[in-house]
Order: C-alpha cells, then structure tokens, then sequence
C-alpha cells in the first residue's frame, strides 16, 4: 500500500515534552504492549539499524 521507497538515513525526532512529564503513562502502556508480544526490543538504535538498515520513528 502506498509509495515504497529505500530510506536513506535513519530519523529519530525527540519525544514531545509530555512524555517526560508522565513517564509513568508510557512505561505502563509499552509493559502492556510488551506482555502481550506487540513489541520486541528494547533495542538501542544502532543496533535496531543493524537489523533492519534504516528506519523512522514517530514522537511520543
């Protein structure tokens, strides 16, 4: 679906500054997601780009 293209370079915008105010809320939600096998990781991001070449990511 959509348009694919290779990326070029990796893109990691920082968070919003709400997630560092209610880390809580995020921890809890990623703990949910990890239990339930929604995510793998963590992984740093160099490693992530190891294993899958480049990537983006959206801000929390």
């Amino acid at each position: 679906m959509g348009v694919y293209s290779t990326l070029s370079d990796t893109f990691l915008p920082p968070n919003r500054p709400s997630a560092l105010e209610h880390p809580d809320v995020i921890l809890n939600y990623i703990h949910s997601e990890l239990s339930a096998g929604h995510y793998t990781g963590p992984f740093s991001p160099s490693r992530l780009q190891n294993l899958i070449g480049h990537f983006r990511t959206s801000p929390l």
